[in-house]
Formats: structure tokens, C-alpha cells, sequence
């Protein structure tokens, strides 16, 4: 089906199963919740039950995107956490709102989620999750403190960040790590 000559959805009456082609010619299916919202069809169960339950309660989430063959996260850090909301329209999406001055969000590509925390606790983990191992280091091979970063953070043995103190890089770490859900 084109976009461009789906038909007309009635909102009173959406359907269970939306089928689309995006511009590049990939298919997609939407399957739409008891809830109402639509999430791709290869989203776990539990992710639809935790971010429908999210939605109706506003608790904060925090999102792992990742490879969902493997369970191996990207290593997210941005428009990872906030609240649940919804898209406009008949085909409605779950949307991540970064916080409570915010006039919307981006949708939350569910089917990418390797874990999710609900107001803080585990409401699903991928069943071979695995992030990398995080080190804070001051070695001078890390480091760049002549640019006012003389702590960085390891992730698998190699740079992935540098701070200005050590304190912000355990708060990093922590949130990476899901022990936090502010950064």
C-alpha cells in the first residue's frame, strides 16, 4: 500500500492491523493494543504491556535501544528518558516526552528496545541483554585535560566519554548502567 494513496482512516473506527510502504519501498505493520496505540508488529508483548501501562499511569520510563537479534545496546544516552504519551490522529504512536514543559516528543521506536525501566523498576529486559562494561579512567591516553576533560569513560576498554570531574563521570556510568534515570 503507498501512503500517498492509503485510504482515508475513519477515526471512530481504526483499524486493528495497519499496513504501510514507506518512501524507500520497506514494508511495515502496525498492530494497535488493547490500549489503542499502534506499535510494530515485532514488538515484544511486554513492551507494549509496560509502555501502554506507562501511558496510563505517566510514570518516567528509561529506554535501551539496541540490536534486537543480538540484545546489544547502542549505547543511547539522548531522548531516552521521560514519560508516555501518544501521537494525534486515528494511527496513534507511543511518543517519548522528555518532561512536563514539553509540548511533545519523538515517536519511541519500540521495537528497538532491548530494556525498559518503569518509574525505576525493570519491566523488560531482552532475554540476551548486554551492554559493555564501564570503567571510569584517568590514564593519560584517555584523557584530554587540555581541554578541561581529565576523566574519561571506558566502555569495553575503549573511550567513549570524557568529563570534567570524576564525580560526573560516575553519574554517567550510573545512568548508562540503569542505577539512575536522570544523567
Amino acid at each position: 500500500m503507498n501512503t500517498a494513496t492509503a485510504p482515508a482512516i475513519d477515526p471512530r473506527n481504526p483499524p486493528a492491523v495497519y499496513e504501510w510502504t514507506g518512501p524507500t519501498g520497506v514494508k511495515f505493520r502496525e498492530v494497535r493494543s488493547s490500549a489503542g496505540t499502534y506499535y510494530r508488529d515485532t514488538t515484544p508483548a511486554a513492551v507494549v504491556s509496560a509502555l501502554d501501562e506507562a501511558i496510563r499511569t505517566g510514570a518516567r520510563v528509561r529506554l535501551w535501544l539496541g540490536d534486537v537479534v543480538t540484545g546489544r545496546a547502542w549505547l543511547e544516552e539522548w531522548d531516552v528518558c521521560g514519560t508516555v504519551g501518544r501521537s494525534m490522529g486515528p494511527i496513534k504512536a507511543p511518543l517519548l516526552i522528555p518532561n512536563s514543559q514539553s509540548m511533545g516528543g519523538a515517536i519511541i521506536s519500540a521495537d528497538s528496545i532491548v530494556r525498559l525501566l518503569v518509574g525505576g523498576a525493570e519491566a523488560y529486559k531482552h532475554p540476551q541483554f548486554s551492554s559493555p562494561v564501564f570503567a571510569v579512567s584517568m590514564a593519560p591516553a584517555h584523557v584530554m585535560p587540555e581541554k578541561g576533560l581529565p576523566v574519561a569513560v571506558l566502555a569495553g576498554g575503549e573511550v567513549h566519554a570524557r568529563f570534567k570531574n570524576s564525580a560526573a563521570a560516575a553519574r554517567w556510568v550510573a545512568f548508562m548502567e540503569g542505577r539512575r534515570m536522570t544523567k
